[in-house]
This record gives structure tokens, C-alpha cells and sequence, in this order.
């Protein structure tokens, strides 16, 4: 009779500097023009870029930027960072970002 095992990889490798990542999760999503026909109907979609979503929690002495962050050497612009405390934790903080596959840093027309 054949032996199952489980096998797969243990913690996190990958880094935030001055943080201890407790967990993350990576999606993306393309970006696509839908192209109508004279009847509005879609007969085409064209992909053009891809949208790449990140969430961390993470432990730290303070809260990460509000702008940017590098994770896995990829630069991703910041949504919202949460403070996420308990009463038996260490304090941690939940981070949302997104970039695109060209664009990781966004301009600022606020005067």
C-alpha cells in the first residue's frame, strides 16, 4: 500500500522591512476593454494590463506608510492601513496595496 504524506513549506520567506508578516495573500486581476458591436453586444474583450492585489498583517512597533511598501521586491501603493490589536497579541496592523503590472507609484494632482 502506497504511503501519503503531506509535504509544503512551512512560514514565510518573504520580508517587509522592520515587520513580522503573520500572513498574506496575493490576487490579480486583468484589466480588459469590453468592445460592443452595433447592437451593444460584447463580441470582444482586449486585455491590457493586470491589476495586482495585496493584504498583509503584520507585527510592528509602528504603522507601516501610508504610500508605498516594497514585499517580495515589488513596489505596491497603499489602500488603507488598519491597526488591529488584542487584548492577548502583540500589535498588528493590516495592510491593503495594489500595483499594476507598469504602474506601482501614484502621482499626486492635490494641490
Amino acid at each position: 500500500m502506497a504511503e501519503t504524506t503531506a509535504h509544503g513549506k512551512y512560514g514565510i520567506d518573504l520580508t517587509l522591512a522592520g515587520y513580522t508578516i503573520e500572513s498574506y495573500n496575493r490576487s490579480k486581476a486583468p484589466r480588459r476593454e469590453e468592445v460592443p458591436n452595433q447592437k451593444n453586444q460584447v463580441v470582444k474583450e482586449i486585455r491590457y494590463d493586470t491589476r495586482h492585489e495585496l493584504r498583509l498583517t503584520v507585527r510592528g512597533d509602528e504603522e507601516p506608510s501610508a504610500d508605498a511598501i516594497t514585499f517580495d521586491d515589488k513596489t505596491y501603493i497603499v489602500d488603507n492601513v488598519e491597526e488591529a490589536g488584542s487584548y492577548n497579541g502583540l500589535q498588528r496592523f493590516n495592510i491593503s496595496a495594489h500595483r499594476y503590472t507598469k504602474c506601482s507609484a501614484e502621482t499626486n494632482e492635490e494641490a
